[in-house]
């Protein structure tokens, strides 16, 4: 809880910062709540408002789509994060 609060303030902070995104999804990802990493990459990702250079780009895709191969195959989608009760 400190440490999510932790992230997510310091994002709030630095909203336009892609380095407190990607902060954010670690912290989400290791935590468990994958849902919310995808979600968190795959706007860094598509947005135009974050400039990655092209191997933080790799870096970031190869996550998401690692992420997406690790889900059940009955919660994956081509289409994003599976909404859940609780997210």
């Amino acid at each position: 809880e400190a440490t999510e609060r932790l992230v997510t303030n310091h994002l709030q902070q630095n909203k336009d910062d892609k380095k407190a995104h990607m902060m954010l999804a670690l912290f989400y990802k290791e935590a468990g709540a994958v849902e919310h990493a995808e979600t968190i990459i795959d706007r860094l990702l598509k947005s135009s408002e974050f400039e990655l250079t092209e191997q933080e780009r790799l870096i970031v895709s190869g996550e998401l789509q690692k992420i997406r191969r690790e889900r059940p195959l009955d919660e994956r989608s081509s289409t994003g994060p599976v909404n859940r009760p609780g997210f």
